[in-house]
Formats: C-alpha cells, sequence, structure tokens
C-alpha cells in the first residue's frame, strides 16, 4: 500500500505573513510505504529533498504485493525449457539461465547443471559468493565441509562462502540440479573455460574428452576468482 505523495502547494511569505512572487512552490509532505498493512510506517512532513534521497536509496518498493520500481527497473528473462547457454565444465553440462551481469545487477546467478555418471568438480571453496545446490532429478553425493550427503530429488543446501563443498554422481544414472551464486560474477569462469554444447538433448549428449592440460588450466582460472583448493590428506 502506498499512500500517495501527496503534493501540498505553498507560497513563500515574508516574515510580515504577505505572499512573495506568485511562484508557487511544491512540496512532498506525506508518504507511506509498505508491504504488509500491520508493517506501515509514515513519514509525515518531509520535504521533497528528503524523499528524492530516500527513493534514491531503494532500489524497490512492495506495494500490495506487487513491485513498485522506484528506480532502475529489473530486467525481466523467461526461458523456455531447454533455455539458456550450455557448456561442458569438468564433464558437467552447465546450462546459464541466469547471468548477473546482464539480468541481475550482478545480484545472482543461477544454472542448471547435468551431471553425468562420475562426473564432479574437485573439492574448493568460494571466498566471494555462496551458493545453493536444488536436485531436480536424479542423485547425487554431496560433500559440505567434512560431511557427506546422499541427495535426491529435492534436496536443498546453502553453502555461505568459505565452506569447502563438492558433489559427484556416483550412480549409473544421470543427475540434474540448479546451482546459484550471489552476488554473481563467477559465472564468467564458465564462460572462459568451457566448451559450448552441440544441440540436441542434454540427457543424450556426451561430454566432450578433456585433457589434464584443459582440467590443469580450469583449476588455474578457478584462483583468479577466489577459488581455493584444501590440501585433502590421503587415505590409506
Amino acid at each position: 500500500m502506498i499512500r500517495a505523495l501527496v503534493r501540498k502547494p505553498w507560497r513563500q511569505r515574508t516574515r510580515s505573513g504577505r505572499s512573495l512572487a506568485p511562484a508557487i512552490a511544491t512540496e512532498y509532505t506525506k508518504i507511506s510505504i509498505c508491504s504488509r498493512a500491520p508493517k506501515c510506517k509514515a513519514w509525515s512532513n518531509l520535504s521533497w529533498p528528503v524523499i528524492f534521497f530516500f527513493l534514491l536509496s531503494m532500489d524497490r518498493v512492495a506495494i500490495d504485493g506487487g513491485l513498485f520500481q522506484a528506480l532502475s527497473p529489473a530486467k525481466i528473462s523467461v526461458l523456455e525449457e531447454g533455455g539458456g547457454l550450455s557448456l561442458w565444465v569438468f564433464g558437467v553440462l552447465v546450462t546459464l539461465k541466469v547471468l548477473a551481469n546482464e539480468t541481475t545487477a550482478s545480484s545472482y546467478a543461477l544454472f542448471e547443471d547435468l551431471v553425468p555418471p562420475g562426473a564432479g568438480p574437485p573439492l574448493h571453496i568460494h571466498t566471494r559468493e555462496d551458493e545453493s545446490w536444488y536436485v531436480l532429478d536424479g542423485e547425487l553425493t554431496w560433500t559440505i565441509g567434512v560431511e557427506r550427503f546422499h541427495a535426491k530429488r529435492g534436496s536443498f543446501a546453502h553453502l555461505p562462502r568459505l565452506v569447502p563443498h563438492t558433489f559427484a554422481n556416483e550412480l549409473d544414472k544421470p543427475a540434474r540440479m540448479l546451482v546459484t551464486y550471489a552476488p554473481g560474477g563467477f559465472e564468467q569462469w564458465f564462460l572462459d573455460v568451457g566448451t559450448a554444447a552441440s544441440s540436441g538433448s542434454g540427457l543424450e549428449m556426451s561430454p566432450p574428452l578433456e585433457t589434464i592440460e584443459e582440467r590443469k588450466r580450469g583449476v588455474e582460472l578457478m584462483k583468479a576468482y577466489g577459488i581455493l583448493f584444501p590440501n585433502v590428506p590421503s587415505q590409506s
């Protein structure tokens, strides 16, 4: 709910109370913005410079459950099934659904990963972004910190930065999951090292052969994006 910015015309006056020039100034005197009625807050007798500064500090204002774009309109992105840029990275088919620099003002990026049997990235740590996983289909083994999880369809994980993690498909069927990074930016690494996928259905495609040199290059480039690789003690 927004109680409209009330425009109150007034004439500048001298100390004697008489009006100055006939020019009329406009003052915004009251604004009430809230997403839910019980949480409404009102600001009274605010001059227009104060309100203008307030609007500048806002990106979005909720109005009656909708979204009022105060200054910068959001970019709407709608993709059909299979839409997005698909790349093979470390044996995983990564489909970039939301590019942070193009759609979300770098707030987050979103991918869909198709993980064939035996595929998965090395154990690593993000220092710049949080990550989340949501299994759409199949089963995966998640390693988060020192724990391992058997993730099935509907499983979700939030991975704060600085937490070691990886995933792997240890079964004989492919798995799919959504992956997000917040803030965005790390998606550029996938664009740097990924191999464009050929046309066709993802479940029927096989990943291209990856050389040791290509994998080493990918790992080195990850370091440029703030990725760390913890030492994993060998198991006897």
